[in-house]
């Protein structure tokens, strides 16, 4: 009695990945700009830190900025976690 012997199926080469002619450390970093109501509203609370709350939200809404989205903030930059 002989037994057959199967061939098993050819391994498909794995696909090569391309290096980057630059290496990791020397990509160029783009500088995104922040000029949205959330960075105003941010850059007017670090301009005035002392103030009370309630000038620094009507400084933000006088530069435009919704109530709403002006509050939010000042709590969450009130909050943040690099103050000195």
């Amino acid at each position: 009695m002989t037994t057959a012997i199967t061939p098993e199926p050819a391994k498909k080469p794995s696909p090569k990945r391309t290096k980057s002619k630059t290496s990791p450390a020397k990509k160029k970093v783009s500088k995104v700009k922040r000029n949205g109501a959330v960075a105003k509203a941010w850059e007017i609370f670090g301009k005035h830190p002392k103030a009370q709350r309630k000038d620094a939200l009507a400084a933000a809404v006088r530069a435009g900025v919704n109530a709403n989205t002006a509050k939010t903030q000042y709590q969450r930059w009130l909050h943040r976690g690099d103050k000195n």
